[in-house]
């Protein structure tokens, strides 16, 4: 579906659905029912789509495009987020608590994936994300004690992309150069590089990184 086209659809998916009701009640009074049902159960099932399914797909594209006050716009767009259906309401919750992440709002990123945990996963990969973005928040606040364990039982798990794994064996590598313990810390520091990770801001990370580990001994 046509990104512009889906945003339009998306805004006015509420007022697209009503005319349908309306014409198909109109045309049903005027002539006859036996088409105009068609319109009418268009319309109520994109009614109910709308509530239940909210624009979650439109938050995902606009998200991965990095068209974070679009991603913002359509978060705005949900009015009643416990009208989603869990699955769904799991992954809008996440999705928040990126953005929120993206803006330094440790508190809001953490109460959103809460949030998001207490509903279950949908998918598996989505499961190491939770568990990964638990690790992450507990790493940027400076709780490795907590980190620690949750960035190891994400990676475990499986991370479902190469940005994500190496994001998280740099963090794991940078709790153990806090611990001292080089010969851990370098190890992590190889399956990150080893991840070839693809987002800019990652690659110049370890780029950075790496200049500091050729310095360290063990």
């Amino acid at each position: 579906m046509n990104f512009k086209f889906l945003q339009f659809y998306v805004f006015n998916r509420v007022w697209i659905s009503l005319g349908l009701i309306a014409s198909g009640i109109t045309w049903g009074i005027m002539d006859s029912f036996t088409f105009a049902w068609i319109l009418i159960t268009v319309g109520v099932i994109l009614f109910l789509t709308h509530f239940l399914l909210g624009p979650i797909r439109l938050l995902q594209k606009s998200v991965e495009g990095g068209d974070f006050d679009l991603a913002m716009k359509v978060i705005d767009s949900v009015k009643y987020p416990k009208l989603l259906i869990k699955p769904v309401r799991s992954m809008y919750y996440m999705i928040q608590s990126n953005m929120a992440m993206s803006q330094k709002d440790f508190t809001k990123a953490e109460e959103f994936i809460k949030k998001s945990t207490e509903l279950g996963m949908p998918m598996k990969d989505m499961d190491s994300m939770a568990i990964f973005q638990h690790g992450a928040i507990s790493f940027q606040k400076g709780d490795y004690k907590t980190a620690l364990p949750k960035l190891r039982e994400a990676v475990s798990k499986g991370m479902p992309d190469a940005d994500s794994m190496a994001s998280a064996q740099l963090m794991l590598c940078s709790i153990f150069i806090q611990r001292k313990d080089n010969k851990t810390a370098k190890a992590h520091f190889k399956k990150a590089k080893d991840a070839k990770p693809k987002q800019a801001e990652i690659v110049s990370q370890i780029k950075d990184m790496e200049k500091y580990m050729n310095r360290l001994p063990g």
